[in-house]
């Protein structure tokens, strides 16, 4: 065939916004990506949406089934550095609420995030409503923020050029294979 399309899930970009990126610069054709601030370049192809949840050792002392946003920005928080998809979600329902976190770890990374809250430094607010096995032992079942908070997860494509005939297909595939995905998952 004489089309190529470039197409990647972020396992080795590591993050939403790198995937942004490579899309704006035409070195990847489509991406599945959270967006919280929409990029006005891209054509985006809403797949489906996460809710945030606070996930770390001071859940299992709350007996509520859901937490405020209130009683979040009390506890010691340890949040993604700046500008990700996810900390920006979570510092406007801050500012919206007025309410200033505590936070007391940045990280650059989920690993380093994950590691900081299982080491007992804080909590965090993640898009994991059911934790999965591996790094998340010993954890308490994540608690639902309120009011909730989401992240959208969408397929991304650069809008200064129209997808290839052989892209739209791979699209329309990734978006039934993901959906169908989150909903056995459900």
């Amino acid at each position: 065939p004489s089309e190529q399309t470039r197409f990647t899930d972020g396992s080795s970009d590591g993050n939403s916004e790198a995937l942004s990126a490579r899309v704006q610069a035409h070195t990847i054709d489509l991406a599945l990506a959270f967006e919280d601030e929409l990029v006005a370049a891209h054509v985006r192809k809403p797949v489906f949406m996460q809710r945030l949840f606070l996930i770390g050792n001071d859940v299992a002392t709350i007996s509520k089934p859901s937490i405020s946003l209130e009683d979040v920005a009390k506890l010691p928080l340890v949040l993604p550095s700046r500008p990700g998809n996810r900390r920006q979600v979570v510092d406007r329902a801050f500012a919206e609420h007025k309410l200033v976190p505590n936070i007391v770890v940045e990280t650059e990374d989920f690993t380093s995030e994950l590691s900081a809250v299982r080491a007992g430094l804080g909590n965090t607010i993640m898009n994991i409503g059911e934790l999965p096995s591996g790094g998340f032992e010993g954890l308490a079942p994540p608690l639902p923020v309120e009011p909730a908070l989401y992240m959208t997860c969408s397929v991304i494509s650069n809008g200064d050029a129209a997808l290839t005939t052989a892209a739209e297909a791979v699209q329309s595939s990734l978006i039934e294979v993901v959906r169908q995905f989150v909903k056995q998952t459900d």
